[in-house]
């Protein structure tokens, strides 16, 4: 269950790329995590909305040497109050560690004197 303090608004559509559009429009930036450098499928989509939106966008794989700096590089860059989260499913990449790191952020993330009021994305 979802606490209610996360103000979501459900997608009319069952269309997942709808949803993934709509959480790319009503978000402040994207990040992306994924175990391969090469994104594919929804991961793919969640881009190219990003850049259709005009919305600042990092994606970070397995083999950045240094996710976390590049990551707090994006959130400094950048005024972000709400973050999509997005990356491949478990079942498109097995042992993705999205769900693990996602909620940290979502819960932590904070730049300076501002946080991260609220993360976007599905599973």
């Amino acid at each position: 269950m979802i606490e209610a303090k996360y103000p979501l608004k459900e997608s009319s559509s069952s269309s997942y790329l709808q949803r993934t559009e709509w959480n790319v429009r009503d978000s402040d930036g994207i990040v992306v995590f994924s175990l391969a450098p090469k994104l594919t499928g929804g991961s793919l989509k969640t881009v190219e909305f990003a850049r259709k939106h005009g919305k600042p966008l990092i994606h970070i794989s397995a083999v950045d040497p240094d996710p976390a700096g590049r990551l707090q590089r994006f959130l400094e860059d950048n005024v972000i109050d709400t973050l999509n989260v997005a990356g491949p499913r478990k079942s498109k990449e097995p042992g993705s560690t999205r769900e693990v790191v996602a909620g940290p952020i979502c819960c932590n993330a904070s730049v300076g004197r501002r946080t991260i009021r609220s993360c976007t994305g599905h599973g």
